[in-house]
């Protein structure tokens, strides 16, 4: 079967990860893969690199409604502007995706999307996908928390929305806690069936830098990690206000900030570390290989405060044995059992996030007893099972009575 997953990124981060297990552990050798992302993607080289199995990459430099509304001068007549652009360039690409199907020949489509709405090139994938291979073949996949409609746009929302779930045999999510956000959508809600599907992934191999590379670590010092993207909602500011309580009384302990993100992006964190906290506070860049970065943590730790619909570095980090302090956000509480793995934390209080990181620091017996737990349970999410339900979805015959 000739398979097109289609996506629309503009960040290195967990949903390449997801991409490159789900080709990697495919169950089927006789399908041919074939990946659809926007040229701007920095995450291509990361496909080429680590997808092992034969998959074309189709790399589109389509005008996207992301990039072009970002160009847009903040005048009165913006909003008038947004829905015609916004609608436009989706028929645009439904447009171009039906063509690419025809022309290569496309036996079925995977939508992997980041949110929802998402990107739109992905709404548009779906919509192409049924004019292609009808009605209720479609497989749409979601990463993230679907949003609400903007009240402006709520009619030609629901109409697009309809239209996706009517390109659906299923849609996929990663997270009991996504799926609650569909109901959101109403032009999703209950118009086709929803199934959730746990992210997967292989135990980082222990290679790449170590802290010391970085900055100085003494014998007795330990350092606490925060893994993702420098955006301000994954809550740095949050991390870093419980950090320098602990701090206060664990004078060797050292936080890391590491992810992907722009000069701007890294600088605003840096910008929030006090003077007399420099030399113990580190802001690295983006690390292809952060193996042994994360196994020589001591904690991993996640301090988002909205939209966090999984916790993928939860999984790699309980794969090295280290337990994790998260907060309540999204879908981290079903990775995290509380108390068992780590610990889940009010997103509104950094004093509790600090009082169960020292609880950790200063147990450590309790630590590593956690940590063996978190082992344990990173065994349950496996790319093998996610890539047996994805490929059970895409096989699987299409709906015969949609909505």
């Amino acid at each position: 079967m000739k398979i097109f997953l289609v996506t629309e990124n503009f960040f290195k981060g967990g949903m390449d990860t997801v991409l490159v297990e789900l080709c990697n552990h495919w169950p089927r050798s006789d399908d041919e893969m074939t990946i659809v992302c926007n040229a701007s993607h920095p995450g291509i080289a990361t496909y080429r690199k680590k997808i092992k199995r034969p998959v074309t990459i189709l790399a589109h430099s389509w005008p996207v409604f992301a990039s072009v509304q970002a160009r847009i001068p903040r005048l009165w007549w913006r909003k008038l502007l947004i829905p015609f652009l916004k609608y436009g360039l989706l028929a645009y690409h439904v447009l171009r995706f039906f063509r690419i199907f025809k022309k290569e020949r496309c036996e079925a489509v995977l939508v992997v999307n980041g949110g929802y709405p998402g990107g739109d090139s992905c709404r548009a994938a779906a919509i192409a996908g049924m004019l292609h291979t009808g009605s209720g073949s479609v497989v749409c996949n979601i990463h993230n928390l679907a949003l609400a409609s903007p009240r402006l746009l709520a009619w030609p929302e629901y109409a697009v929305d309809l239209l996706v779930a009517r390109s659906c045999k299923i849609m996929l999510v990663v997270s009991h806690a996504v799926q609650q956000t569909l109901v959101g959508r109403p032009g999703l809600a209950k118009q086709c069936p929803v199934g959730v599907v746990y992210n997967g992934l292989s135990p980082l191999a222990r290679r790449g830098p170590i802290a010391e590379d970085f900055f100085p670590l003494h014998p007795q010092d330990h350092y606490l990690l925060m893994l993702c993207t420098y955006e301000e909602r994954k809550g740095h500011a949050f991390v870093l206000q419980a950090f320098l309580q602990v701090r206060a009384t664990h004078k060797k302990l050292h936080l890391v900030f590491c992810g992907y993100g722009g000069p701007a992006e890294m600088e605003c964190v840096a910008s929030l570390i006090p003077a007399d906290a420099r030399d113990h506070v580190h802001v690295l860049p983006f690390l292809p290989e952060p193996g042994n970065l994360l196994a020589g943590a001591y904690l991993l730790l996640s301090g988002s405060q909205e939209f966090e619909s999984f916790g993928l570095t939860i999984i790699e980090a309980g794969c090295h044995g280290v337990p994790a302090v998260v907060t309540d956000v999204g879908g981290m509480p079903e990775v995290v059992q509380d108390g068992i793995t780590g610990y889940v934390v009010d997103h509104r209080s950094p004093a509790m996030f600090a009082q169960r990181i020292c609880e950790l620091v200063e147990n450590p017996v309790l630590r590593r007893q956690m940590g063996s737990a978190a082992q344990i349970r990173a065994r349950e999410f496996t790319p093998e099972r996610m890539a047996a339900r994805y490929a059970a979805a895409v096989h699987a015959p299409a709906r015969s009575l949609v909505p």
